[in-house]
Protein backbone atom coordinates (compact mmCIF):
# COMPACT_ATOMS: atom_id res chain seq x y z
CA UNK A 1 0.00 0.00 0.00
CA UNK A 2 1.38 3.37 -0.92
CA UNK A 3 0.21 5.13 2.26
CA UNK A 4 0.65 2.25 4.67
CA UNK A 5 -1.76 2.36 7.58
CA UNK A 6 -0.76 -0.60 9.76
CA UNK A 7 -3.67 -0.40 12.20
CA UNK A 8 -6.24 -0.55 9.39
CA UNK A 9 -4.41 -3.34 7.59
CA UNK A 10 -3.64 -5.34 10.72
CA UNK A 11 -7.32 -5.31 11.68
CA UNK A 12 -7.87 -7.55 8.65
CA UNK A 13 -5.37 -10.07 9.97
CA UNK A 14 -6.88 -10.55 13.42
CA UNK A 15 -9.05 -13.50 12.32
CA UNK A 16 -7.06 -15.36 9.68
CA UNK A 17 -8.16 -18.85 8.79
CA UNK A 18 -5.80 -21.78 8.62
CA UNK A 19 -6.17 -21.71 4.83
CA UNK A 20 -5.03 -18.11 4.38
CA UNK A 21 -1.66 -16.48 4.92
CA UNK A 22 -1.56 -12.69 5.02
CA UNK A 23 1.73 -11.36 3.70
CA UNK A 24 2.06 -7.56 3.44
CA UNK A 25 4.56 -6.37 0.84
CA UNK A 26 5.16 -2.69 1.65
CA UNK A 27 7.69 -0.61 -0.27
CA UNK A 28 9.38 1.06 2.68
CA UNK A 29 12.81 2.12 3.80
CA UNK A 30 14.36 0.63 6.94
CA UNK A 31 14.15 3.80 9.06
CA UNK A 32 10.45 4.34 8.38
CA UNK A 33 9.64 0.67 8.92
CA UNK A 34 11.34 0.65 12.34
CA UNK A 35 9.13 3.56 13.39
CA UNK A 36 6.00 1.83 12.11
CA UNK A 37 6.84 -1.42 13.94
CA UNK A 38 7.50 0.41 17.21
CA UNK A 39 4.12 2.16 17.04
CA UNK A 40 2.04 -0.82 15.85
CA UNK A 41 2.48 -4.12 17.71
CA UNK A 42 -0.61 -5.43 15.88
CA UNK A 43 1.69 -6.10 12.92
CA UNK A 44 2.43 -9.39 14.69
CA UNK A 45 -0.90 -10.73 13.40
CA UNK A 46 0.46 -11.13 9.88
CA UNK A 47 1.83 -14.48 8.72
CA UNK A 48 4.97 -12.82 7.44
CA UNK A 49 6.10 -9.27 6.62
CA UNK A 50 8.09 -8.72 3.42
CA UNK A 51 9.52 -5.21 3.41
CA UNK A 52 11.24 -4.00 0.28
CA UNK A 53 14.15 -2.74 2.41
CA UNK A 54 14.84 -6.33 3.52
CA UNK A 55 14.10 -8.00 0.19
CA UNK A 56 16.29 -5.73 -1.89
CA UNK A 57 13.46 -5.50 -4.44
CA UNK A 58 10.24 -3.54 -4.46
CA UNK A 59 6.91 -3.61 -6.25
CA UNK A 60 6.35 -3.65 -9.17
CA UNK A 61 9.46 -5.82 -9.63
CA UNK A 62 8.27 -9.37 -10.39
CA UNK A 63 10.76 -10.82 -7.91
CA UNK A 64 8.95 -9.08 -5.01
CA UNK A 65 5.74 -10.85 -6.01
CA UNK A 66 7.49 -14.20 -6.45
CA UNK A 67 8.86 -13.92 -2.92
CA UNK A 68 5.42 -13.02 -1.55
CA UNK A 69 3.96 -16.08 -3.24
CA UNK A 70 6.67 -18.30 -1.75
CA UNK A 71 6.12 -16.73 1.69
CA UNK A 72 2.43 -17.57 1.40
CA UNK A 73 3.38 -21.12 0.52
CA UNK A 74 1.52 -21.27 -2.77
CA UNK A 75 1.67 -20.47 -6.46
CA UNK A 76 0.85 -16.96 -7.74
CA UNK A 77 -2.47 -18.10 -9.24
CA UNK A 78 -3.63 -18.96 -5.71
CA UNK A 79 -2.60 -15.55 -4.33
CA UNK A 80 -4.81 -12.52 -3.94
CA UNK A 81 -3.12 -9.12 -4.19
CA UNK A 82 -4.73 -5.81 -3.29
CA UNK A 83 -2.99 -2.47 -3.81
CA UNK A 84 -3.66 1.20 -4.45
CA UNK A 85 -1.08 1.51 -7.25
CA UNK A 86 -2.02 0.46 -10.78
CA UNK A 87 1.58 -0.38 -11.79
CA UNK A 88 1.74 -2.90 -8.95
CA UNK A 89 -1.62 -4.34 -9.99
CA UNK A 90 -0.40 -4.92 -13.54
CA UNK A 91 2.80 -6.59 -12.38
CA UNK A 92 0.91 -8.91 -10.03
CA UNK A 93 -1.65 -9.83 -12.69
CA UNK A 94 1.15 -10.55 -15.19
CA UNK A 95 2.44 -13.25 -12.81
CA UNK A 96 -1.02 -14.76 -12.36
CA UNK A 97 -2.09 -13.17 -9.08
CA UNK A 98 -5.74 -12.37 -8.57
CA UNK A 99 -5.55 -8.61 -8.08
CA UNK A 100 -7.91 -5.86 -6.95
CA UNK A 101 -7.31 -2.12 -6.79
CA UNK A 102 -8.44 -0.08 -3.78
CA UNK A 103 -8.18 3.53 -2.65
CA UNK A 104 -8.56 3.37 1.16
CA UNK A 105 -9.19 0.94 4.06
CA UNK A 106 -12.93 0.56 3.32
CA UNK A 107 -12.00 -0.14 -0.32
CA UNK A 108 -9.53 -2.78 0.81
CA UNK A 109 -12.23 -4.44 2.89
CA UNK A 110 -14.54 -4.48 -0.15
CA UNK A 111 -11.79 -5.92 -2.36
CA UNK A 112 -11.16 -8.71 0.14
CA UNK A 113 -14.85 -9.51 0.50
CA UNK A 114 -15.10 -9.65 -3.30
CA UNK A 115 -12.23 -12.11 -3.52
Amino acid sequence: MRHYRPAESAALARNPTENHHLVPLPNVDRHYWQLVQAMHPELGFFSELLMSCDLGVAEPDAEAFRRASRAAGTNPEHCFFADDTMANMGAAKALGFQARWFRDAPGLHRALRGA
